[in-house]
């Protein structure tokens, strides 16, 4: 008679975590925070803000996470949609194992399982590395990239359902009444080229006239006929690991969605060294070979938005100046409601 292996501590915690009951999830979460401690719990979320939660390790082989949901009624699909697309195209990025939307203090939560990638972030890596590496490294982001942005679709907006939720990195395009399913690159391009315009205050003190929004509009940094690609509109170091083999992962795609390639580009200023001078010259290098050597108005006109979310106009001021359209319902009879169907098996 064969002898059966035996079935270890990890092994009947990693079956768990896949099989266990919604109603028990939170809990055996919260246990395996505790048994391994690969790291502290993270403290609850506080104040209102809708904040992504650092990873952690909760198994040898998976991680958990915890996003607010304020805000982001359609979350859980686009993301799912968004880790299909990029793992049918090839790109490294942790399959989703589980998630599912819990209720801690009175506050709803997405809790989101995850595979483990054994490495480290950019973040930790940029200071150590030699030139080389670095080198190497963005060759493989740029190869990955070229992958995402020959996906194109006719609307923006997130990757599964075309909405736009609250919380992306540099533009809250649910505030300014985009609507879902109809939103295109011409609508996307006289936001942005209004909003530099509202920043920059071009023409003084002429405020919100028609014809300065007229101006800013048709001299703005986005040009209208941009395509609308795969993008993941948060390439940020510390979500970029090096795994144990030397290959590079994407490790979020909370943002993801159907934009101007030059998201990704303005996603990538955002690096968050401190004051270590050789970590932001080696990101700088870093991101322009990733880019392929690709910066322009557009880049910067994106990035700096979040800078000025004070001076942002509002959704009155967009619609009376005739920036934004009444949501109608879109029908695409090719695109099968299921978008792990729409884009094929992973």
């Amino acid at each position: 008679m064969p002898c059966r292996p035996e079935v270890t501590s990890v092994e009947s915690d990693e079956e768990a975590i896949r099989t266990c009951p919604d109603e028990e999830l939170p809990g055996l979460v919260d246990k395996l925070w505790g048994k391994y401690k690969f790291q502290p719990k993270p403290k609850l979320p506080m104040g209102r803000l809708p904040l992504h939660y650092t990873e952690k390790r909760i198994s040898p082989n998976y991680t958990s996470r915890l996003v607010w949901t304020a805000f982001r009624p359609h979350f859980l699909i686009d993301l799912e949609a968004a880790v299909d697309l990029a793992r049918s195209l090839g790109i490294r990025t942790p399959p989703i194992e589980r998630s599912q939307k819990i209720v801690i203090e009175e506050r709803c939560y997405y809790l989101i399982i995850s595979r483990y990638i054994p490495g480290k972030s950019l973040k930790k890596l940029l200071p150590q590395i030699d030139r080389e590496e670095t080198i190497r490294l963005a060759f493989q982001l740029r190869s990955m990239l070229e992958k995402m942005h020959q996906k194109t679709n006719r609307y923006a907006g997130g990757i599964g359902t075309l909405a736009f939720d609250r919380g992306g990195i540099f533009m809250t395009w649910d505030e300014i009444g985009l609507p879902k399913g109809t939103t295109t690159a011409k609508d996307i391009a006289n936001v942005v080229n209004y909003r530099w315009g509202y920043r920059r205050e071009t023409h003084g003190d002429r405020g919100e006239t028609p014809e300065k929004m007229e101006w800013d509009i048709k001299n703005g940094p986005l040009a209208p006929n941009l395509p609308l690609v795969f993008t993941n509109y948060g390439l940020m170091p510390r979500r970029l690991i090096r795994d144990n083999n030397g290959d590079l992962w994407i490790t979020r795609w909370d943002n993801a969605g159907w934009y101007p390639a030059c998201f990704d580009r303005a996603s990538m200023i955002v690096g968050i060294f401190g004051k270590d001078r050789r970590a932001h010259q080696e990101w700088k290098l870093f991101i322009s070979i990733a880019n392929g050597y690709k910066w322009s108005r557009e880049v910067n006109a994106i990035s700096m938005n979040n800078y000025w979310r004070s001076r942002w106009p509002d959704r009155e001021n967009c619609a009376r100046l005739g920036l934004t359209k009444p949501e109608y319902p879109i029908i695409i009879e090719e695109w099968p409601a299921d978008p792990r169907v729409r884009y094929g098996p992973v």
